[in-house]
Formats: C-alpha cells, structure tokens, sequence
C-alpha cells in the first residue's frame, strides 16, 4: 500500500483483514444479476507514524459518489437528529438572518433544509449529481463538486465563507484529508466555526464494529489524530461531544489556530487522557485490535449438537453450502453415528463457522442455545410437536416446531439475524407443504 493519507509515512501495520468484498453502496441492476461482480481487498492498516487507520483506495471517489444510492432525507431517526442540530447550534453560535451555513457533503439537503426554515443564507456542496438534484428541489442551494482546496478557494472568489462550516460523516470519506481540511481552512471565515461528525475508532475498537469498516470509508478517526490533521492546517479543536449516532460517534468542534478566544472544554481534556489511556497513541493497542479480530472463513461449515452420555459434541459438516440436501443428511447420518461410537477425531470437530442444536428429539418444546465460540451463531431447533392454531373463522391442529437463533453481534447483527430466521421459516414452510 502507498504511504499514509495524512503523513505519508509507510504503511506497514495491518489493522484488520475482512478478505475480499464488493463495493458496499453499489447496486447491480436487474441486467447484471448473472454477471461476476468485482470484489476487492479489504484490508485497514494503522499508521505507526500519526495512528490514522486507513483502507487503500482501489476505485476512484468519482466513480463512487458521482452518482449516489445514499439519501440521507429516507431516514426519520437521522432528520430527528439534524433538526436537533441545528436547534442546538444556532441557539449555542447565535446564528441569525446574516449567518452563512455551508455543509460539506450535504446529501440531499436533509439537515440545510432546517437552517432554511429559520432564514439563514445556506450552501450545500455534494459530489453526487443525483443527490444534489433532490437537495436543490427541496428549496437547499447546492454546489456539485468533490470538496477540497480548489472548491474551496472558487467559493471564495465569489464571496462564500462560512460563519459555520458542517460535515457529517464526510470525513471518512475523503480520500485525500490533506486537502480536505485544507479547504476548510480557507473556506471559514475569521471567528468562524467548523462542526465536524464521524464514527469514534474508539468505540469500533471497544466493540467490535469491524462491520463498518468499508471502502468507501477510507479513513477511521481517533480525537487524537483528527487533532492533529487539524492542527496541521492552522485548525484548532476546542470542544467536543459524544454521540450515539453510528454506534458512537464525535463532534467536533474548530476554529482558526491563530483566533485563541474560545477556550477549550473539559470536554477536551477528559477524551484526550481516555484515548491515550486506552492507548491510541501506541502502536500496541492497535495491534491487539489486529490480534482479536474476527477470522473471515470462505466455507460455510455446519457444526451438528449431538448429546452423548459424555456430554455434547458439535461434529462438522465442511462446506455445508456446496453440499445438496441428500448429501447434507447423509454427513449428518454419518457425524451423528460416529460420535455416538466414539470414533470422531480432533479434526472433526474444528474450524465451524455455525451450530444446530436440535433437542426436539428429548420432548424440548424450545430453548436459547449457547453459541460455540469463535462461531457466529448457533440455530436452535425445538421438537415438532400437534398445536390448536387458528384457521379461518375456526381452529385447526397442526404441526409446529419453535426455532431460535442465537447470535454474536460483533458479526451479525440483531436484523440479519432475523432476516436469516426469517428464510428458515419460509423453507421450511414451504418444504412441509
């Protein structure tokens, strides 16, 4: 990989590996539902230098974001939390009919449209042409063009600088931070303000939230390093809040480096020491991330409960998805005789990736499994049993069976979850019909 986005320093220090994955907010058209998609590697490195965590870029940010398949405006709890915003922030600034509001990245005018309401000159600047059609149509001025130094300076030679300058969740996605921020800095106007939000690296690391971790995401902020790129570009960090948004995230908040009339918070303070005590200004704590991960496996391989006088083993069946349904209960024949006469060996009960436990056959109505670490979830199946259910305008007897899937978040999360119990249900309905 080439040298770091922010310093340029060599990239040698893998942060997680997630293997190969397509672009997430691409789309295939119903035309090329049978055509090979492109997958490319997924790998974050830390920079050992300023601790900037990174993906490398293998497609260029036009062809991501020149025409989009994110509108922010579709989500309810997202308008909730921009109205908020701008409530809060007009009242903290004392914003009035004469301050200029410019968001970069401003989508589809989903958070502008709010300082419109309270008659305030706005600017969006947005990258994808589809996007700033929806912003302008919905009454927010809208400049399409990929944000960074030359952007920054053509609004200034019309006369547009911000007394507030937003990004939400833009940041990650610049592929070249150096000029990003750089253009902020020219884009503000002296005694202005920068707002700035983004997914907090701590929390990911804490969490485990490798699944936002993506392409078009190319860079993972600490405060501590965020500080620095600022400071870099005559920016200064003087306060900063924490959210819920995105499974954690930071505001902050900047001015010019050479204005020192705001004070820095306590805020500040208080989140400088928790990262350096959770040490993000250490390469270590970025390697044992690395250490803990999660293994990607290219197999679906199907552990099998089966309950011996001994206790329970989970025998498995590899590349379960590459196997038909013959081929499928024939192995599972086969586990099962195995370990009841004790001839299963050490490989045999490695590498799954997934457990059934099925304790129907002992009269179990339903039940919560465990699931088998490191595996990502664990189905448990009750025994199919006559219920009364209601059929019509009457009542009927039936043959039911209660599952319940148990799974670990760090991987799956609580909707796919369901989604998957959801297809099982259908299958099997549809099998027995």
């Amino acid at each position: 990989m080439a040298g770091c986005l922010f310093c340029s320093a060599p990239l040698r220090q893998t942060f997680v590996d997630l293997g190969m994955s397509p672009l997430c907010e691409s789309y295939l058209p119903a035309e090329a539902l049978n055509q090979v998609e492109r997958f490319y590697p997924l790998h974050a490195y830390v920079c050992e230098r300023c601790f900037l965590v990174q993906v490398e870029q293998y497609v260029s940010p036009e062809a991501i974001f020149t025409e989009y398949a994110y509108f922010s405006s579709f989500s309810d709890s997202w308008l909730a939390h921009a109205k908020a915003y701008v409530d809060m922030i007009a009242s903290r600034l004392g914003l009035s009919g004469t301050s200029r509001v410019i968001e970069l990245g401003s989508n589809d005018g989903y958070l502008l449209q709010y300082f419109v309401a309270k008659g305030m000159p706005v600017l969006g600047v947005e990258p994808a042409r589809n996007v700033a059609e929806a912003a302008v149509a919905r009454g927010v001025p809208t400049h399409v063009a990929m944000f960074g130094r030359q952007t920054a300076r053509e609004l200034q030679a019309q006369g547009l600088q911000a007394d507030l300058l937003i990004g939400n969740n833009v940041l990650a996605q610049v592929p070249d931070v150096n000029d990003f921020v750089a253009g902020m800095k020219l884009l503000l106007k002296p005694g202005g303000v920068i707002t700035m939000e983004f997914p907090h690296l701590m929390r990911l690391m804490q969490e485990n939230q490798f699944d936002t971790i993506y392409h078009e995401h190319f860079s993972y902020f600490s405060f501590l390093t965020a500080e620095r790129i600022f400071a870099a570009h005559g920016l200064r960090l003087f306060d900063v809040q924490e959210l819920r948004t995105h499974g954690g995230s930071l505001r902050i908040y900047a001015g010019h480096a050479e204005e020192s009339g705001t004070p820095e918070s306590e805020d500040v303070t208080r989140l400088r020491a928790r990262e350096a005590s959770a040490g993000l200004n250490r390469l270590g704590a970025y390697a044992a991330f690395t250490e803990q991960g999660v293994q990607l496996h290219s197999d679906i391989n199907i552990g099998m409960a089966v309950a011996l006088e001994e206790g329970l083993v989970a025998p498995v069946i590899r590349s379960a998805d590459r196997l038909s349904l013959k081929d499928l209960a024939q192995q599972s024949r086969e586990l099962v005789e195995k370990a009841q006469k004790k001839k299963l060996f050490p490989l045999d009960y490695e590498g799954g990736t997934f457990t059934v436990s099925n304790l129907g056959t002992f009269g179990v109505d339903n039940f919560v499994a465990i699931i088998n670490p490191p595996q990502c979830a664990i189905l448990a199946v009750g025994r199919v049993a006559p219920r009364v259910v209601p059929h019509g305008e009457g009542i009927a007897v039936r043959s039911m069976m209660t599952l319940s899937l148990s799974a670990d978040h760090r991987i799956v999360d609580g909707a796919i979850a369901a989604r998957f119990l959801q297809e099982v249900k259908i299958l099997l309905e549809r099998a027995a019909a």
